[in-house]
């Protein structure tokens, strides 16, 4: 293809731009640019160089692909792969992914949609445009099928294609001619007739006179040999512009303009997308972008390794030969249950926004900045259609439901939510000298220290334990021959009271949270005007019981969602789908995956009713003296309200809940648990529960690695699953002990044989009496080798062999946890199976 003159060119064509909400459409006519690039042979353009004193960016403006060079360790990343040609397996689609920049997901209004990579519908045609400062380049993609640029008119009346012609040679102007077809909207063709709306809609000024219209089988060389006889008899650019603006012609393909700017700041490199800046048709909405897919990619021959967020990390070695496992992909703060669900066979959730490549001696980190709550983070091994090992990350930015407008209707409809992010998504990428993911996870310590302004626990009284006391449950029972739902106390105030005096004295750094103790039990009705239930033992006791423990006491409430009850408005506190519809939840089923309605259904709570009913509880905790709160489902979870009257995307409800924290924590004077670990939590609490330390188990996952954890602990107290809860003692338990967390129990009182055929049997292991000495000997073993570590980061953690790892502290201590069944020598020390040796610094 001949190149033409370096220069950018936007091509305005009108489309109507819009963002269809819930059946709602909220668009505007504005041009839609085409940005384009064209070249010239003889003023070949030459690499785009931004560079500061670490690193050096170099893009080449031909394909817009860059690389990165740190200038202190001499390592050089690259956006694409520079050996795609020998690629033995990639062909077709797959080879324009490898060379794409950028991927963006679609859809229409009927619900047909599809994937389109750069590579193919950007920067082989040169739908791009380029610019650049001091410290950044930015490149503005046009991404779709816009028709590809010639400077030639795609309609004119005959008189105008008369006078241009009469400038030609005449058989020039002949051939010309032929490529064009007469339109008279008064004296159409039957086939035309046909298509007659569509004609108007990319032609509208053909309602109003006749046109020549260029032919769809006129193919491009045909085309641009058109173009040098138009441009010989000085036919412009401006005339280009001026006949798509007089005759109304549209571009009806898709196509999407997004902007993606890499700026170098200081060390490190962003990639900045803004979604306000991003274009696309109202007939075609932009579900989702994928950013530089291949960047770090590893080769066949390359040697490294990918960190994922799962749990509290996991580690791909490069060519593992598991390409025909399922390729990793996990969510950003887990699903958004403002969404519809109907199954769920994994519920992939990531607590943190990073991930990581090592590519032979070097590694680079990726931290998602702006853009967590509606981020994925997919990763693959070589083998599965190319020879590439990839980590990168998607974000969603229009988000859709189907609805069926009437049990008549055997065909559904698409909504869309138009409460869109207005981010700039930001990816923040460090680099590292050195292949060990150590120095990768110290630095996310460093990142994430300075960003939640982390600071170092004092307390010096060994491991944490915390007791989960499970107050009261509601179960189905008899009252005169009538089933009634009454509460049934499993630990009353009395019964805590004698628990914690208990536990109290053989552990030091003792918690307690109550739980189930507001009205409703553990299956909380709507916060509404809480109060310690009676059935336990009422307010008076409660803080009879606060002041007596001399221990800190915590008063659990679950905010996101409810069963209902006193004070409950379904109009306005339960959030809505896109569809309108209330968001109904009901647990899903480990066997078949649906939802278990018979198990109960409650409702997601909107955003500003959370904020209420947190305020609410923490008064009750300041008026009862204890230390603090405990929220049971923030940081588990994140959810969305696409109620238009009172939207709140996953965003704002970070903001909205994040904000409640820190308002409350300071105006009532009390600490917040949370629960779950979700990174955003880290604003307003410095204790977390229920971490997921074992992830998900993706079979292309190698090994578990304490990445996330390395980066809280010494700034955070957290703790993984109850360890008589989750289902096997010992392994949760060395989980634990890897990960340098403090233990969680959960009791009750009451026997566990009456809650025989209730809801509440995952409480199998809950009860205090036979459980109790049981924690307390792990307990005991493990403060009384490590306590002294319980404030103190961790500074290096390593596989030693499969099964076996070694967590190293400030001090030099190292704790080897042997998860095998086997016994192993470490330096001629034993590890027992399943057990764990401390080696003193």
């Amino acid at each position: 293809m001949k190149k033409r003159r370096f220069a950018a060119v936007l091509l305005g064509l009108m489309a109507a731009v819009g963002l269809t909400g819930c059946g709602e459409e909220v668009s505007t006519e504005e041009e839609i640019p085409v940005f384009s690039t064209v070249f010239t042979d003889d003023n070949k353009p030459t690499d785009i160089i931004v560079e500061n004193e670490h690193l050096k960016l170099t893009m080449d403006p031909e394909t817009t692909y860059f690389e990165i060079k740190d200038k202190s360790s001499g390592a050089v990343w690259y956006s694409n792969p520079t050996d795609v040609s020998k690629d033995p397996l990639a062909g077709g689609d797959t080879k324009n992914f490898i060379q794409s920049t950028m991927l963006v997901e679609y859809m229409n209004d009927i619900g047909v949609g599809a994937v389109l990579n750069n590579y193919k519908y950007s920067i082989v045609d040169s739908f791009f445009e380029i610019e650049s400062g001091a410290d950044y380049i930015t490149v503005n993609y046009t991404i779709g099928s816009p028709d590809k640029l010639f400077i030639i008119p795609t309609a004119i009346t005959l008189e105008e294609l008369d006078g241009y012609l009469a400038l030609m040679d005449s058989k020039d102007a002949r051939k010309i001619k032929e490529n064009y077809k007469k339109y008279d909207i008064n004296k159409l063709s039957k086939s035309d007739e046909e298509n007659k709306d569509e004609l108007l809609k990319l032609y509208p000024d053909l309602a109003n006179q006749v046109l020549y219209i260029l032919r769809d089988t006129v193919q491009d060389y045909l085309k641009a040999d058109m173009q040098t006889k138009f441009e010989a008899i000085g036919y412009t650019f401006a005339d280009y512009e001026r006949h798509m603006a007089d005759t109304g012609a549209v571009n009806s393909k898709p196509q999407f303009n997004i902007p993606m700017t890499i700026r170098l700041d200081k060390e490190d490199m962003l990639v900045e997308v803004p979604i306000p800046a991003m274009e696309w048709k109202e007939e075609y909405k932009l579900n989702n972008i994928s950013l530089l897919p291949m960047f770090g990619a590893g080769g066949v021959d390359d040697e490294g390794y990918m960190i994922v967020p799962d749990g509290t990390g996991a580690l791909i070695e490069f060519n593992n030969g598991k390409q025909n496992q399922s390729a990793f992909q996990t969510d950003i703060f887990g699903y958004d249950y403002g969404m519809k669900r109907e199954a769920m066979i994994q519920d992939n959730r990531a607590a943190f926004g990073a991930y990581a490549i090592s590519n032979n001696n070097d590694s680079v980190l990726c931290i998602i900045e702006e853009g967590k709550p509606f981020a994925h983070v997919k990763a693959d091994v070589s083998g599965r259609g190319h020879s590439y090992n990839v980590a990168y990350s998607t974000f969603d930015i229009m988000k859709d439901e189907e609805v069926e407008p009437s049990y008549k209707s055997f065909q559904s409809i698409i909504m869309f939510d138009d409460n869109i992010p207005t981010d700039t998504i930001t990816q923040r990428y460090k680099f590292i000298d050195g292949d060990n993911y150590n120095d990768v996870a110290l630095e996310y310590r460093d990142y994430m220290i300075e960003e939640y302004t982390l600071e170092a626990l004092e307390n010096e009284n060994g491991i944490p334990f915390y007791m989960d006391l499970i107050g009261a449950v509601n179960m189905t029972k008899q009252v005169w021959g009538v089933p009634r739902s009454v509460l049934v106390p499993l630990t009353s105030i009395e019964e805590a009271e004698k628990v914690t005096a208990e536990i109290k004295e053989s552990v030091d750094n003792l918690s307690v949270i109550y739980t189930g103790a507001l009205d409703g039990g553990v299956n909380q009705a709507f916060i509404h005007r809480p109060e310690v239930l009676d059935e336990l033992g009422g307010k008076k006791e409660f803080e009879k019981f606060a002041l007596a423990a001399e221990v800190p006491i915590y008063l659990n409430a679950k905010l996101q969602s409810t069963y209902g009850g006193k004070g409950f408005s379904m109009n306005k506190d339960v959030s809505r789908h896109i569809t309108r519809e209330y968001t109904e939840r009901s647990p899903f089923s480990i066997v078949w995956y649906g939802e278990k309605s018979w198990s109960g259904t409650s409702y997601n709570i909107t955003p500003e009713a959370q904020v209420e009913g947190m305020e609410k509880v923490a008064e009750v905790a300041n008026k009862a003296g204890i230390a603090g709160i405990s929220l049971e489902d923030v940081g588990n979870m994140l959810l969305a309200d696409y109620d238009p009257k009172k939207a709140s995307h996953r965003g704002q409800t970070i903001d909205t809940t994040v904000n409640a924290m820190q308002n409350i924590s300071a105006k009532e004077n009390i600490d917040i648990i949370t629960n779950g670990g979700f990174e955003y939590v880290l604003g307003g609490s410095d204790t977390i529960l229920n971490m997921d330390l074992a992830g998900n188990k993706f079979s292309i996952v190698d090994y578990q690695i304490p990445f996330y954890t390395m980066a809280l602990k010494g700034n955070v107290n957290y703790t993984g699953t109850a360890i008589n809860l989750s289902g096997d003692f010992e392994q949760e338990f060395l989980r634990s002990i890897e990960n340098g967390a403090g233990l969680l129990f959960t009791f009750m009182d009451e026997s566990i044989t009456s809650l025989k055929n209730t809801n509440y049997t995952y409480l199998y292991a809950a009860e205090y009496e036979l459980i109790k000495e049981r924690a307390l000997d792990y307990y005991n073993r493990y403060n009384s080798q490590l306590g002294h570590t319980a404030n103190m980061p961790i500074v290096h953690h390593e596989r030693v062999q499969p099964n076996v790892f070694a967590t190293t502290y400030e001090d030099g201590t190292t704790v080897y946890v042997n998860y095998s069944n086997n016994d192993v020598t470490i330096d001629g020390n034993v590890v027992k199976a399943v057990d764990f040796f401390v080696e003193r610094g």
